[in-house]
Order: structure tokens, then sequence, then C-alpha cells
């Protein structure tokens, strides 16, 4: 399957999971995703970007895929992946290609490399982590997409 095909996939199974999903009843528009992309100065890979336009962010059996949304007390900040990605990106000297998409509840975050993408635009999913713990070992590669990465961390979750 393509990354878009295990978004769509993935928002099948979101869609279909009432009681154990929370997501967006409202996702990001296209005005507001360009703008996330201004700010963090990166494009969101197509998965990704399919992903935020659909659901704009959700909550699976405590599988949490951040997403776009302003605050109410503060409209003009866009919480979820946005802010997440610029606090790393001080806090733990994250590259800026790199896009938070989750923590992994042991001290790693996983993130779009942006910085990678293949010929059709996607970036792998990596585990972050800064770099006085990396001590310059590469990253583990988690998912080529997105889309792959979304879909076996949902199926993994409503199973479980």
């Amino acid at each position: 399957m393509t990354a878009i095909e295990d978004v769509d996939a993935f928002i099948r199974i979101v869609k279909t999971h009432d009681g154990i999903v929370n997501y967006h009843e409202d996702p990001p528009d296209a005005a507001l995703i360009e703008e996330a992309e201004r700010v963090l100065g990166v494009s969101f890979p197509p998965s990704d970007r399919h992903f935020l336009s659909e659901l704009g962010g959700c909550d699976i059996e405590g599988e949490e895929f951040y997403g776009l949304f302003r605050r109410r007390d503060d409209p003009q900040q866009i919480m979820g992946t946005v802010s997440f990605s610029l606090r790393e990106r001080q806090d733990s000297q994250m590259p800026t290609a790199m896009l938070v998409l989750q923590y992994d509840g042991m001290g790693g975050i996983y993130v779009l490399d942006t910085a990678q993408p293949n010929e059709a635009g996607e970036a792998p999913v990596l585990v972050y982590l800064p770099p006085w713990v990396t001590d310059g070992r590469p990253l583990e590669r988690i998912a080529p997409n997105f889309g792959a990465f979304a879909l076996t961390k949902t199926r993994r979750a409503i199973t479980a």
C-alpha cells in the first residue's frame, strides 16, 4: 500500500471505533496547515498532510497522534505538532527538519525527518534522542512514512 492508502486505512479505523477514539470534529483547514508549515519552516509530507486535513489529530487507546489546533485562550498559537516541534528544537537540539509526531514514553520522540524525503515526498519516521544521548549514533528508523507508522500503531492499539 502507498502512504496515502495507509492513512486512509488508519482514518477508517479511527472513525469506526467510537468510544476508544478521540479526534477533532473540525480538522484544520488548508490555511492553518500552510501557516504551520511557515512557522516550522518545512513542508508536511503528503501522508501527514492528508492526516492533518482529515482528522487534525487523534488519540486511540492512548496512542496520541499530534495534529494541529489553535488554543482557545490564545488563537495565535498553533498547538500539537507545531508547539512540540518548536519546544524540542530549543530544549533538545532537535534538527529543524524534524516534526514531532509522538513521545514514546521512554525518553524518545517519534519524528518525521523531512530532510530525508523519498521520491514521493514522504519522510521516514525515526526515534529522536538528543545528541548528548546518542553520542553520534544514527537514529532508529521506525517506519518509511507517516501512513505506515500510524496504521501499524493503531492496529496494535485496538488489538491490545
